[in-house]
């Protein structure tokens, strides 16, 4: 989306640059103008930052990439299209007190709640709103899901949701937990091949913007004019530091807290 001899003044808004570290909605509205999912595929991967960044250059630009917020994303998408929610047989089949519009998409979409634990009995020849009984409901970590998350599944159906990212919020926080347990860390050490993997991975996604806990994965750094003096590059750097990309100094592995740019660029 970017063009190398665009005037950077016109093409980058403030909301999508690193200034901006609250307003989710705004970020993710502005960098999806500056970038299309196929731009991650073309960025150039300069080096990582403080092991914790990736930073990048598209063009003229440099944006700079969370190593863990982006690989949580990935990993959360894949749960959220791909993960079968485990269940726990009930001792007698449950009636299902359904409307006859929510019958008929339990009917149709038995798989659907198969997938998200709830394992539903279908009697065709039973009278109308009493054709869909319970049989099955999901359990995991020793957490019993029930009819309130049933019932948003249904709705996200009725609303007109693709059947194949269905969840309701219960699985969803889920996911997220598990996603962020299973990514790189800020603190990991990452050499070439693996920051490629990561930042490429955005534009496979749904929604790159920024992890299921609300933190960003990219934002805009600079123009590469801007940092073509020592002097300039300390500015951008400090600009970070003062924009709030800032952690608590630790050497521990972490996930999901504040962020910094202090620390130097390594060229792995």
């Amino acid at each position: 989306m970017l063009e190398e001899d665009d005037d950077e003044n016109a093409k980058i808004p403030a909301a999508a640059s690193i200034s901006n570290v609250d307003d989710v909605d705004a970020a993710a509205n502005a960098l999806s103008l500056v970038l299309s999912k196929s731009d991650f595929g073309m960025m150039s991967v300069l080096g990582q930052f403080n092991q914790g960044f990736i930073i990048t250059r598209l063009g003229q630009e440099l944006f700079i990439v969370d190593q863990h917020a982006a690989d949580e994303k990935r990993n959360f998408e894949e749960l959220q299209t791909n993960a079968v929610i485990s269940s726990q047989s009930l001792l007698k089949p449950q009636p299902l007190k359904l409307s006859a519009a929510e019958e008929h998409l339990a009917m149709e979409h038995a798989d659907t709640f198969a997938r998200n634990g709830f394992g539903v009995k279908i009697d065709e020849s039973a009278e109308p709103g009493h054709r869909v009984k319970l049989v099955s409901q999901p359990y995991v970590d020793h957490v019993m899901f029930n009819m309130t998350d049933l019932i948003e599944i249904i709705e996200q159906l009725n609303s007109g949701a693709p059947a194949g990212s269905v969840r309701c919020a219960r699985a969803r926080k889920m996911f997220a937990s598990r996603a962020c347990r299973m990514s790189t860390m800020i603190g990991d050490p990452l050499n070439m091949q693996n920051m490629r993997k990561i930042v490429t991975s955005l534009g496979r996604l749904d929604n790159p913007w920024n992890c299921p806990h609300g933190r960003p994965t990219v934002r805009h750094l600079a123009n590469i004019a801007n940092v073509t003096s020592t002097q300039a590059g300390r500015d951008v750097q400090k600009q970070a530091v003062d924009e709030g990309w800032q952690p608590e100094p630790t050497k521990a592995r972490y996930r999901c807290r504040p962020l910094s740019l202090k620390g130097s660029l390594s060229h792995c």
